[in-house]
């Protein structure tokens, strides 16, 4: 799979020469052959059926890079409702997804990170690389205030490439990649979903070796938890396994975690059996 494959859809943004630049394996290591995806049909327009204001808020936020206003849509989380923990710890709620308006943009200079993130101070060198090589190129997207799963993952897409642009660490892509695996299994469109999934791997990998815990807010347990799931998508299900084993034996896990871990064990188990 190519660069320009990972990041499709950001055309709109003015930064395809920039994604044309990047060479994958020189970011991600050990990540095997993607799989090139089918062309996946259009979504059609969500059919909103409440008021968009009774859910979602506005927030004025100043950029660190430009110190421009750059504007956050959040959602009111009394307002949802918690549905369950699918099996990569990607949250199902009702009636919207909180983590399609996780991601702010700066319309002025193309900084996009999460909300938390889009609030601390960013390294200068990190604001050069922005101003130099997104912000003369970027174009402003304009977003309806209801968010469809093609526009979280463009949004998701375009703060890894920031990710990238700015060389952060691997536990800051990995977090993104993980996000997007995450929408893309929503989605429904398994070859991308494995495609992040692999790339999650990769970066998690780099980030245990080399960071400190926790990494973007994840235990170490939480992330062995992820990546075996990410595995079991991929049907290397020996190393899923191990990690799995990992997290059920660890002093540091929380029950609810050991109990999905045990669950996904089981499910696995039941695959190996019948293959």
């Amino acid at each position: 799979m190519q660069t320009n494959e990972i990041f499709s859809g950001l055309d709109k943004f003015g930064l395809s020469e920039i994604i044309n630049k990047i060479e994958i394996n020189t970011i991600f290591y050990d990540l095997g052959k993607l799989k090139t995806p089918e062309v996946q049909p259009a979504e059609p327009a969500p059919v909103a059926n409440f008021a968009a204001k009774d859910y979602l808020y506005i927030k004025k936020m100043t950029c660190p890079i430009c110190k421009k206003e750059a504007i956050a849509t959040g959602v009111r989380e009394t307002r949802v409702r918690m549905e369950q923990v699918e099996i990569d710890l990607h949250v199902k709620s009702k009636p919207l997804d909180p983590i399609f308006y996780d991601i702010v943009i700066c319309d002025s200079c193309g900084y996009t990170t999460t909300k938390p993130l889009f609030s601390e101070p960013v390294k200068e060198i990190q604001m050069k690389l922005v101003l130099q090589n997104i912000t003369p190129v970027f174009k402003k997207v304009e977003y309806p205030q209801l968010l469809t799963i093609d526009m979280a993952i463009e949004r998701y897409k375009l703060a890894l490439l920031n990710t990238i642009i700015r060389q952060t660490s691997s536990g800051e892509k990995a977090y993104f990649c993980m996000k997007l695996a995450w929408l893309l299994r929503v989605k429904g469109d398994i070859a991308n979903r494995n495609n992040f999934a692999k790339l999650a791997i990769s970066a998690f990998n780099m980030a245990l070796a080399n960071e400190s815990l926790p990494i973007m807010a994840l235990s170490g347990d939480t992330i062995f938890y992820v990546m075996a799931a990410f595995y079991s998508f991929l049907e290397d299900y020996d190393e899923s396994l191990k990690l799995l084993s990992t997290v059920v034996v660890s002093k540091t896990a929380s029950d609810k975690l050991k109990d999905h871990a045990r669950d996904l064990k089981a499910d696995i188990s039941t695959i190996k059996k019948s293959h």
